[in-house]
């Protein structure tokens, strides 16, 4: 905490602890985006097995059946397309740990500028100003995966359905 004894630099103080608080929100987002992300595949894979199994079964399916077991091919091929866009790799803003080092380098140098309240209000704006264009990025970031992965999640959904349908339709006769 930089130091200064006025009320100014209490209240940047306040905000820009509240701006690094959002910035660490974002980015653990971005991490549990990507959990999910990997746990959806696991739930594809394992309905594109069934998909596989199904159309490639010994014992023929009926035309509705295979119909619909080509149709879940075709959207969990979809779905598989859209986690690994979530998946992928992405530069997420992060902090500049040089700049962090080069203003602790300069207040070692010049003890006295930390007690300037014009020069600390400078570097907390600075700081949030800074720290506000992570926070937006990776916002930005984040809602982009978020809303992949909802329609990923729904083409899953409708795939399980289809599934269901599909394992009745080709178990009908032996029932």
């Amino acid at each position: 905490m930089l130091l200064a004894d006025n009320s100014m630099a209490s209240v940047l103080e306040t905000l820009r602890a509240d701006v690094r608080s959002q910035d660490q929100a974002e980015l653990s987002l971005g991490d549990t985006l990507d959990v999910k992300a990997s746990i959806l595949l696991v739930s594809v894979v394992f309905l594109e097995g069934i998909t596989v199994d199904l159309i490639s079964a010994k014992w023929p399916l009926r035309t509705a059946a295979l119909d619909f077991q080509l149709a879940c091919g075709a959207l969990l091929a979809v779905s598989g397309i859209l986690i690994l866009r979530v998946i992928w790799p992405t530069d997420y803003s992060v902090e500049d740990e040089n700049r962090a080092q080069e203003l602790l380098s300069y207040f070692e140098d010049n003890p006295g500028a930390a007690v300037d309240p014009l020069v600390t209000e400078v570097i907390l704006k600075s700081d949030i100003t800074i720290t506000l264009e992570r926070v937006t990025n990776n916002h930005a970031i984040n809602a982009r995966k978020s809303n992949i992965l909802y329609w990923a999640f729904y083409v899953a959904t409708f795939v399980s359905g289809l599934e269901i349908m599909s394992a009745l339709l080709a178990l009908r006769p032996l029932l």
